[in-house]
């Protein structure tokens, strides 16, 4: 080998251990952080954006909260579906 790589591969296994000690440091640090891992990558954080892809609906669900929801009837077959004349509270405690 050229004294070059052996250069650069010191280098690479001196710096490697301080990126990843200084990686971990940051995230303590960081503990109201949210990390959302998915196999694919959303488009667009707004859903309602032309062309927004299913991950970003996706995305979407896992990131925003909703303050309220509509309740929900059940039929004689006994399926659930929502009832839009009904309002109730998630992250909202009055209204």
């Amino acid at each position: 080998m050229t004294k070059r790589r052996y250069f650069l591969i010191t280098l690479m296994l001196l710096i490697f251990p301080v990126s990843v000690i200084s990686n971990l440091s940051a995230a303590e640090i960081a503990k109201d952080s949210l990390m959302v891992c998915r196999e694919q990558g959303a488009n667009s954080l707004d859903i309602h954006g032309i062309g927004a892809n299913r991950p970003a609906y996706g995305l979407s669900w896992n990131v925003y909260d909703r303050l309220m929801t509509y309740g929900t009837t059940k039929h004689p077959n006994g399926s659930l579906m929502y009832d839009y004349k009904t309002l109730k509270p998630e992250l909202a405690e009055s209204w």
